[in-house]
């Protein structure tokens, strides 16, 4: 897709998530999906390698019972304004995607890049440059539970984000036993991964072959930042050539 392109379907697809949660019963004068997807056109569609990352739900802010509310903006809203890069930069879901993005782009590995305490701001460009989607559209509480109800009720719009967005490599963040049974997945070959870390699969999305790679959340504390990074470079680029 060309960036106009680009920039329709998200408009369409962010349609589709406002209507759905209607149609749910959900009123938006109290809560809205949070949207998401790409933050920078331009930098999405000119990376050498297109990613999108996977992962759960986001959370706002909560009525007086604790029920999520709210809503009504996009994940990446503040990825482009140059006073919140300290707020951006400092998320910890977010830091290790940065590194992987940055690392990838520039072809280094962990112990060649610089802190992002150090290099905020092009930390901010990297992070911009990929697709990020939630399984769950809605406002949710701090903590993940199950989404396997949430996933039923989106998947036909995350499906369509895949295609729309047409990524070569989906980094699925403790998420892809969810789609276990989407035809691209049970259509699969295994790749080269890390044992114990990272489980890679090539599908054909659409026309295109895709690289989908079972890893921890970026938030995860069972192994080093740096060894999941690396493994994580190390999984796309053992299998990138198989996507030509």
């Amino acid at each position: 897709m060309t960036v106009k392109e680009l920039e329709l379907a998200q408009k369409d697809l962010q349609q589709r998530m406002l209507d759905r949660a209607k149609s749910l019963g959900y009123n938006p004068d109290d809560i809205e999906p949070i949207y998401d997807g790409i933050g920078d056109f331009d930098a999405y569609s000119s990376a050498e390698v297109k990613v999108m990352w996977v992962l759960k739900e986001a959370y706002d802010d909560f009525d007086e019972l604790g029920i999520p509310k709210g809503g009504g903006w996009e994940v990446y809203e503040q990825w482009g304004d140059s006073t919140k890069l300290k707020e951006v930069t400092s998320v910890r879901s977010w830091q290790p995607i940065m590194y992987v993005l940055r690392a990838l782009s520039e072809d280094k590995n962990w112990d060649d890049i610089a802190w992002i305490r150090d290099e905020r701001e092009k930390y901010v460009e990297a992070l911009r440059s990929c697709a990020y989607i939630n399984i769950n559209k809605m406002p949710a509480k701090k903590q993940s539970g199950d989404l396997t109800d949430a996933f039923n009720t989106w998947s036909d719009i995350i499906n369509a984000q895949i295609c729309a967005y047409a990524p070569d490599v989906i980094i699925f963040g403790n998420t892809m036993h969810y789609f276990g049974n989407q035809c691209y997945m049970i259509n699969s070959s295994d790749c080269d991964g890390v044992k114990g870390i990272t489980d890679v699969k090539i599908s054909t999305i659409g026309d295109k072959p895709t690289l989908l790679i079972n890893a921890y959340h970026p938030n995860q504390k069972a192994i080093t930042r740096q060894e999941y990074v690396d493994t994580l470079l190390f999984s796309i680029r053992s299998n990138i050539e198989k996507l030509k």
